[in-house]
């Protein structure tokens, strides 16, 4: 037995890790399942939903850099446009100063003789010059001033066109590393896959090593169970032996023979008497009286028992029911009885005490005799007349 429940608790055992190991394999083949199906999204080119954000994020980056460099293109255009204008400006310029210094050298010519007196009759062409020149002097100014407008506005465009580019670097900087981290998640699903891969396949060992467990245990349980109904034969039949082998009594009880170390060792003849056993059932004392002496005694009065049997001593108790006698063939009159039943002191069994065993009782009561009692009562004093009517012995 000791055998069948170490093989049970082996079977426990390995049934237990058995399970444990089933949910650890499926939990694992559910993460290799998720990783497998990662890696085919990426091989298709769909991405898990981190590489597809990220990819997001790059065509936002290229779709900013794509606006960057039209606008580039554009200041590119516009300061083309701008340099052409700037050339042509400065040509009409280079003109206009060339025309003003011819027409300032002249003025000058015609004013140096205006001032000796020469060319007093010329006084409207000097007029005249002097306001060609003003006007010269503005449209030379007025060159000068777009022309420093455009250059300003070629500037810009460069400042711009600067900017534009660190932006697009910044850009294509930000892609990079957008780039880098696509491949790092890229490469981290393909890690985690080969070491759920792993797992799994240790996982799936242990579970195979736990399902064989299983069945060794299996087999050692059988075993035993087969050598258990075996041993429990080999045990009846024993058990059968050592039961042929034995004396027993009839009946339950206290063996209450003394000197039982005298019959140690000796020979006994068939039908022989071994020892006294007391029946360990507790036994209550029947008496009978006549119903005419109900009013003599009541219930929880001390009563005596006498065994017919000499040389046994007598047994007290207490009177606890009365009952009316219903089989007998005159239940009324003076030849009813009454049965009485008497409940010993001690409650271990009396040796007196057995079934069928016969004697009487004295029942000691308190109450007070009649003539008739009190002539009984007084010829029990002097005659030994146990069973004189009532049986009630008064104090």
């Amino acid at each position: 037995q000791a055998a069948i429940f170490a093989a049970e608790r082996r079977l426990a055992v390995a049934q237990a890790v058995a399970v444990k190991s089933r949910v650890e394999n499926h939990s694992d083949q559910l993460l290799l399942e998720r990783q497998t199906t990662k890696l085919g999204k990426i091989e298709a080119g769909i991405g898990t939903s981190e590489t597809q954000q990220l990819a997001s994020e790059i065509d936002a980056i290229r779709s900013q850099a794509a606006r960057q460099t039209h606008d580039y293109d554009r200041l590119s255009i516009e300061r083309l446009e701008l340099t052409e204008r700037q050339t042509k400006i400065q040509e009409q310029l280079t003109l206009l100063n060339a025309r003003r210094e011819e027409l300032t050298s002249h003025l000058a010519e015609l004013e140096s003789l205006a001032d000796d007196g020469g060319l007093a009759y010329q006084g409207q062409l000097l007029r005249s010059l002097r306001a060609d020149k003003s006007d010269l002097d503005l449209r030379v100014s007025n060159t000068e001033s777009e022309l420093q407008s455009i250059t300003r506005q070629i500037e810009q465009r460069y400042t711009q066109q600067d900017g534009i580019e660190r932006e697009i670097e910044r850009f294509g900087a930000q892609e990079r590393v957008i780039a880098a981290q696509i491949e790092g998640a890229i490469g981290e699903v393909e890690e985690d896959g080969i070491r759920d891969q792993g797992e799994w396949e240790s996982s799936r060992a242990e579970f195979d090593r736990s399902a064989e467990d299983i069945n060794l245990a299996l087999v050692e349980l059988e075993r035993q169970e087969q050598l258990a109904i075996a041993h429990q034969e080999i045990l009846q039949q024993l058990q059968a032996r050592r039961e042929a082998l034995h004396l027993r009594a009839s009946v339950d009880g206290i063996v209450i023979t003394e000197d039982l170390d005298l019959k140690d060792g000796k020979w006994f003849n068939q039908g022989e008497s071994l020892f006294a056993i007391a029946p360990s059932e507790v036994y209550d004392i029947a008496a009978r009286l006549n119903q005419g002496d109900t009013e003599l005694f009541n219930e929880g009065d001390r009563a005596t028992f006498y065994n017919d049997t000499p040389g046994m001593p007598p047994v007290t108790g207490r009177v606890k029911v009365i009952d009316p006698v219903l089989d007998d063939e005159e239940t009324t009159g003076d030849k009813a009885e009454l049965e009485v039943t008497i409940e010993p002191d001690q409650v271990d069994n009396h040796p007196t005490l057995r079934q069928k065993v016969k004697g009487y009782v004295k029942i000691h009561s308190p109450k007070k005799l009649n003539a008739y009692q009190s002539i009984g009562h007084q010829i029990g004093k002097v005659v030994n007349i146990k069973r004189y009517p009532p049986f009630i012995w008064f104090n």
